[in-house]
């Protein structure tokens, strides 16, 4: 999952998966601590969560914002993959259950081969076997029931069904939530990455009249937002300077999401690219890397 949407829908798994996965219609019946997520050198789940309780269990969850030909085949193969790894792991040495939940953020991510079952035939055309899994359509949840989810699940709440009309009171209500439960740099998170996800259903000029962009204006890297703000930048100090800086800053901080905080050495490496067409290719890799030193390699097609 390689888009910057799909990044900024990863955070509500990050900040409450207990309480995003019971939110999927899983029953979490044990303490829920993230497991790893590189199944092998070639395949990278989107997020996998060990409920450790009286019989242990994954939940893996796959988020998708655009469409992909094999989909439920590459669901179907992280499944298998994670309950091999965790065979091996020398804590459990045996099988444990794997639930796969597909979290699809827009209805282009859809397709009629998205049923949650997916058989699995043999060469001769004879059923092996059936895969099951979970489909949560965002855009068919009612707006209500991500507005009095877990607090998390705002992110999500501008992609829900509810009309474009009541998009300023869905801002209001995910507002007076962040007052009353989140500390000023949770709700600027959540605040973020809600109004970042908007543009995946909104035209750019809807977003960038949402009074959220106002209070983001200098606190924000979310891709999009960055952009503009360089071209307003670029106005002061020269447009393609500005729209550099944007562009930069936007990396570092989705990149500071994934791969951790970036040393001096790579602030240094990332001050010194003044191709915007560079670090647009850096942030297309930021999923597919494990540290900053691999991204930058990535970006400049080293292996």
């Amino acid at each position: 999952m390689g888009n910057h949407f799909d990044i900024a829908s990863k955070f509500p798994f990050d900040i409450d998966p207990a309480g995003m996965l019971a939110f999927c219609g899983l029953t979490v019946d044990g303490p829920v601590s993230p497991y790893k997520t590189d199944l092998s050198t070639r395949l990278d789940a989107d997020r996998l969560f060990l409920i450790d309780g009286k019989h242990p269990w994954l939940a893996h969850v796959e988020i998708q914002s655009g469409p992909e030909q094999f989909l439920d085949l590459r669901v179907d193969r992280y499944n298998i993959c994670a309950e091999y790894q965790v065979a091996k792991d020398t804590k459990f040495r045996k099988h444990l259950r794997v639930d796969s939940t597909l979290v699809l953020l827009h209805p282009r991510a859809d397709s009629s081969k998205l049923t949650g079952n997916r058989i699995r035939t043999g060469p001769n055309g004879n059923i092996s076997g059936t895969f099951r899994y979970n489909i949560i359509r965002l855009w068919q949840i009612p707006v209500e029931n991500l507005l009095n989810g877990p607090l998390a699940a705002l992110v999500f709440a501008t992609l829900a069904k509810a009309e474009k009309s009541q998009m300023p009171e869905i801002v209001e209500r995910i507002e007076d939530r962040l007052a009353k439960e989140a500390n000023s740099d949770l709700a600027r998170e959540i605040r973020t990455d809600a109004w970042f996800l908007m543009g995946l259903r909104f035209p750019e000029d809807f977003a960038l009249s949402c009074p959220w962009r106002r209070e983001l204006m200098h606190e924000s890297s979310t891709y999009q937002w960055v952009l503009e703000e360089g071209r307003e930048e670029g106005r002061e100090e020269g447009r393609e300077q500005g729209f550099v800086s944007g562009i930069r800053a936007a990396l570092l901080r989705l990149g500071e999401r994934k791969l951790g905080v970036a040393t001096k050495t790579t602030h240094k490496s990332l001050n010194s690219i003044t191709d915007p067409e560079l670090l647009n290719r850096l942030m297309d890799q930021i999923d597919s890397a494990k540290t900053w030193s691999e991204l930058l390699r990535l970006g400049r097609g080293e292996k």
